[in-house]
């Protein structure tokens, strides 16, 4: 559809687009502890939390991505199931890919803030001291 936003991941046009969409689940998978028949209290990581407020996306991504390296440490050490230690591990590499997808998106723009709108979490291009955000 002409209308929809570029998802964040996919080739960029040149020119590019001002406003991105990201779609978490598509980089990073579940990490609910009871997926993986673990108590509730196991700690865990929710990537949406990240991104619940406005705020650069790249920032954002660069702390999930090290709190996922962080837990899946703290998850080795404490010897929980290998399989959710797994998750958390993939999930931190997944992170990692999904902030060099932001920063691309971003390219020279000064930020690339995120916005909520009908649901999606939009990543919208922006350069405060220029009219036009690709300038």
């Amino acid at each position: 559809m002409e209308n929809e936003p570029l998802k964040i991941g996919e080739s960029i046009p040149d020119p590019p687009p001002i406003v991105f969409e990201l779609v978490i689940e598509d980089y990073i998978p579940s990490t609910y502890p009871k997926d993986f028949g673990l108590p509730s209290t196991t700690e865990s990581i929710n990537p949406f939390d990240y991104f619940v407020t406005s705020g650069d996306a790249v920032e954002k991504a660069k702390v999930l991505e090290k709190d996922f390296w962080k837990l899946a440490g703290k998850l080795r050490k404490k010897g929980v199931s290998k399989e959710y230690e797994a998750t958390i591990w993939k999930a931190a590499g997944q992170a990692r890919k999904m902030l060099n997808d932001l920063k691309q998106a971003k390219g020279e723009n000064c930020f690339l803030e995120t916005e909520r709108n009908n649901h999606k979490l939009l990543c919208l291009c922006k350069n405060p001291l220029s009219r036009d955000s690709r300038q």
